[in-house]
């Protein structure tokens, strides 16, 4: 399904300066993927102007009028289709989520898909006020370090006072006695009791 559009307005702000400009300087055509229609693949073939700026302090002597709401600039969807998209990426991923867009009559690759995910910004996390702290081995039995929680869950299991506490580095250390248990022999025929003597 296309749908053929324009803009009604005379005149346009300027992109660089915020000028209002109603000189036309030329025309083209921008297409436009959209949320699919009765199962249907929508496509926007929005006619854009390009206006001169009168402002002679303006670096710009041209600029193309935007349709707020719509689509970004340079984009190729619209703003609704990008939410989707994302948010079928950030469930999915990248070779299941392109499988659902097919049947959402919006298909596309996985690449794209992973590249949607990876744009989007990190959400904003409150600071923690309670810190876990959790060992882990670089290397068994010879090398220890300590690291504090990725999120602020830690907090509400713990309701110790720990923020006059400094981070532990890196350390290296040696076990200077094996446990007991290596120390048992191996099991072997010879060695067993139950073995009858020759």
């Amino acid at each position: 399904m296309q749908i053929r559009a324009r803009t009604r307005s005379a005149s346009a702000a300027c992109s660089g300066c915020g000028s209002v400009s109603e000189r036309v300087h030329s025309r083209y055509e921008r297409r436009l993927s959209d949320t699919a229609s009765a199962g249907r693949e929508v496509l926007i073939r929005l006619t854009v102007r390009r206006l001169f700026c009168d402002n002679a302090d303006c670096a710009k002597t041209t600029f193309a009028e935007q349709v707020p709401g719509l689509a970004a600039r340079y984009a190729r969807r619209t703003t609704v289709l990008e939410r989707v998209l994302c948010a079928v990426g950030l469930a999915l991923g990248g070779r299941a989520g392109a499988r659902l867009t097919w049947h959402l009559a919006a298909s596309v690759s996985r690449m794209t898909l992973v590249r949607m995910v990876r744009a989007q910004s990190d959400p904003d996390r409150p600071t923690p006020r309670v810190l876990g702290v959790d060992d882990f081995a670089l290397r068994r039995g010879h090398r220890f370090g300590v690291s504090p929680p990725q999120n602020d869950r830690a907090g509400s299991m713990h309701h110790h006072n720990l923020a006059g506490c400094r981070p532990t580095p890196i350390r290296k250390a040696r076990c200077s006695r094996p446990p007991q248990w290596y120390r048992l022999p191996l099991w072997s025929p010879r060695s067993s009791p139950d073995r009858a003597a020759p």
